[in-house]
């Protein structure tokens, strides 16, 4: 997705994370949401894993037991009218 294309989604999100080694690979013409390449889903574990797949390596894991009770709810973004 084009940095001039966001869409609503994008501007909920307060703290992006990226793979550090693709921010030092990063071509000088790309946006770090341009170029990231990962992939996200729960582990073995039942936690929910991010990775960078570029690279092969995990970039963060979530305990989901561990949020606290109605936080999953509190995130609901409010509602608009889209044409």
């Amino acid at each position: 997705m084009m940095g001039n294309q966001m869409g609503y989604t994008t501007f909920m999100i307060r703290l992006f994370a990226h793979c550090s080694t693709c921010l030092e690979e990063l071509p000088k013409n790309l946006a770090p949401q341009d170029f990231s390449w990962i992939e996200c889903g729960i582990n073995y574990d039942k936690k929910f894993q991010v990775n960078c797949i570029r690279h092969d390596t995990v970039l963060l894991i979530f305990d989901m037991k561990n949020l606290p009770d109605g936080y999953i709810n509190s995130l609901k973004r409010e509602e608009e009218n889209y044409e």
